[in-house]
């Protein structure tokens, strides 16, 4: 969207904001998998 916008500023901010959006997600996902994988591995070495 950001590379077919030419020019038209309603796109490029929307454009923008999808960007920001999709990081924000991957960020969160990221921090998600981290913090899980944490707690599963700290669990597992309690158990033993």
């Amino acid at each position: 969207m950001y590379m077919t916008a030419a020019g038209d500023d309603t796109k490029v901010k929307k454009a923008k904001a999808m960007i920001t959006q999709s990081v924000i997600g991957i960020i969160i996902m990221v921090g998600a998998y981290a913090i899980s994988n944490f707690v599963i591995t700290q669990l597992t070495n309690a158990v033993k």
